[in-house]
């Protein structure tokens, strides 16, 4: 099914994409127990799990990267106060 694609809000999405979103939304719900154990922790999340945290973000991509070699994988720093880091990408405007 890799290479699928699907119309959404007008624009295609990839099964990539669709997988990675996936995994956001995993994230999202398990963030107020990610809080409470992983605070401060980088977290790697597949298949709606938590597969592996480290301090290090460098060394936990590089675990779950060998484990995992090509496969779709959410990485995420746990804050206390909001879901996901803030991101400003220059030329980006959000709609």
């Amino acid at each position: 099914m890799s290479g699928t694609s699907v119309v959404f809000a007008g624009k295609s999405k990839t099964s990539l994409e669709e997988q990675f979103e996936r995994e956001v939304g995993a994230y999202k719900v398990l963030w107020p127990q990610l809080r409470q154990s992983y605070l401060g922790e980088w977290v790697a999340i597949k298949d709606g799990r938590l597969l592996d945290a480290d301090s290090d973000r460098r060394s936990l991509i590089a675990r779950v990267r060998a484990q995992f070699p090509g496969e779709v994988v959410y990485f995420e720093k746990v804050l206390p106060d909001r879901l996901h880091r803030l991101v400003d990408i220059p030329g980006i405007d959000s709609a």
